[in-house]
């Protein structure tokens, strides 16, 4: 881990990556990643990162964006390219504005204090909180659960609902459990972000 992160490839994805979030880089800065023949996955990613954020890519930046990485990477990127589009994450622009904005605002999702984040999970990724865990967060820390914060759950995709189990030999004194399933894998980021979630909600 220590030798990727060190390297100035994978710094300067970070650089823009936190760019993208600000809304302050431009399709040009994704076009040189392109023509600078960065690893696939890694310019994937950004150009994936930017379409979420953005709403989508205009039409024509699309396509100019498209016929780049065929030209430089093959066109066995083109089966890759069509699976992100069906699933959403490269797409053109659509109707509507971006949510990235509300997103952020509802689950403080940047946290930009230094001194902030390194007591709250946004540590992991240096002021960055995931939202997978934010949103454990919000399970425990709004009294009616996600109940409570229902209109920032109507921004995220796919369906929201909270199921409560409870028994009567339960005692309320007794800490309660929230046991957490990633579907198609989890960073270590979100695994530190959730120990130190953990940890505060225990006084550890």
């Amino acid at each position: 881990i220590n030798s990727v992160m060190k390297d100035m490839s994978f710094r300067k994805s970070l650089i823009i990556e936190d760019a993208i979030t600000h809304n302050s880089v431009t399709l040009e800065q994704l076009e040189e990643l392109i023509d600078d023949r960065r690893p696939l996955p890694q310019v994937l990613r950004v150009l994936c990162l930017y379409s979420v954020v953005n709403n989508g890519i205009r039409p024509k930046y699309l396509e100019a964006l498209r016929k780049g990485l065929i030209q430089t990477y093959g066109y066995e990127v083109l089966g890759t390219l069509v699976q992100l589009e069906q699933v959403g994450l490269l797409r053109a622009t659509g109707t509507g504005k971006a949510v990235w904005p509300s997103l952020d605002r509802s689950f403080n999702l940047l946290v930009e204090d230094e001194f902030e984040y390194m007591d709250d999970i946004s540590y992991a990724y240096s002021g960055y909180a995931p939202l997978s865990v934010r949103l454990v967060e919000s399970l425990r820390s709004h009294p009616k659960g996600w109940r409570g914060c229902s209109d920032a759950l109507n921004l995220l995709w796919g369906p929201a609902m909270e199921i409560s189990q409870s028994t009567e030999e339960r005692d309320d004194q007794e800490a309660s459990v929230v046991l957490v399933y990633y579907l198609g894998g989890v960073t270590y980021g979100e695994v530190a972000a959730l120990r130190r979630l953990s940890e505060k909600e225990h006084g550890a």
